[in-house]
């Protein structure tokens, strides 16, 4: 039985938890050892998921971790919430629907298509929760990871690094 280590990406924050496991073992028992190690909030009769980075659909339960793919070192995401409703806020409002696996960097440019920007305004166009603009989404960190345990929302304001002069 070889030991694997899985990052892995919950609700707790956007830095990814290292959780050890056999590469034998099923997508079910993977999530009950995150769930044990504390890493995920759940509660009573919660159905929760684990998604392949990017990847739009949960991974079947009954599977094997090999037989998903799921290596040393690969990232996974645990959520609750099949899909997450992203808002987002520049010039106006448009909103989508992605897994929580779906990183930063994808819905940035979703958003950068959505809003009709052009590639020279959007090469410095970064993601910021609303209400907190000063703090730039990491473009590799999962949107399940900024969402809270009761919603399967969050909204984004899309902007420009703040340059100052003087």
């Amino acid at each position: 039985m070889k030991i694997i280590e899985i990052y892995v990406h919950t609700t707790n924050g956007i830095e990814p938890k290292l959780i050890r496991t056999s590469e034998d073992a099923t997508v079910k028992q993977l999530i009950e050892s995150i769930v044990e190690a504390g890493e995920l909030k759940t509660g009573q009769d919660e159905d929760i998921r684990l998604f392949l980075e990017d990847s739009d659909e949960p991974v079947e339960p009954h599977r094997k971790l090999s037989e998903c793919e799921i290596r040393h070192r690969h990232h996974v995401h645990c959520h609750r919430c099949h899909r997450v409703k992203v808002s987002v806020f520049y010039n106006g409002e448009k909103h989508e629907s992605f897994p929580p696996s779906a990183t930063v960097k994808r819905i940035l440019k979703w958003a950068i298509k959505a809003f009709n920007i052009t590639p020279a305004d959007a090469a410095d166009m970064l993601l910021a929760l609303k209400g907190n603009v000063n703090d730039e989404l990491p473009l590799d960190a999962h949107i399940g990871s900024f969402t809270n345990h009761n919603e399967c929302a969050v909204s984004l304001c899309l902007t420009a690094p703040v340059e100052v002069n003087g």
